[in-house]
């Protein structure tokens, strides 16, 4: 989906997150994209991939409200606003962490500490 495509979803899905922290996810995929990093590790132009990223951030968002409860997807969202954004794979164990109470600053500490690496590489995507 394109960025503004992705914002309207996000805010469709998630209506108690800010706009800084979706524009945020977005810029995460342009990070990942201009790192080189591409879902599936398929290479593909940039417009192209970054549109990919999107698709698969908002999956595993998704996933997250279906799996837990609004409230901690919510809160995953608002992650990026701590400049905490997550890799798929990552989402679930901060969806898990957050819901037993741990902070967005624990978290991040998690990311840096190599602690939330969840099960490998794992590019979510939307059912029809």
């Amino acid at each position: 989906m394109d960025r503004e495509q992705f914002k309207k979803e996000m805010k469709t899905r998630f209506p108690s997150c800010n706009s800084e922290s979706i524009q945020n996810w977005i810029m995460f995929a342009q990070e990942c994209v201009e790192s080189q990093q591409y879902v599936n590790f398929e290479p593909m132009e940039e417009t192209a991939a970054v549109e990919v990223w999107l698709d698969t951030l908002y999956a595993g968002l998704s996933e997250i409200k279906r799996d837990f409860d609004p409230e901690t997807a919510a809160k995953v969202v608002d992650l990026s606003g701590k400049q905490c954004c997550l890799y798929p794979w990552e989402m679930r164990q901060a969806a898990e962490h957050l819901r037993s109470g741990c902070s967005a600053e624990q978290i991040s500490a998690m990311i840096q500490e190599g602690e939330l690496e969840g099960d490998g590489p794992l590019f979510p995507t939307m059912l029809p």
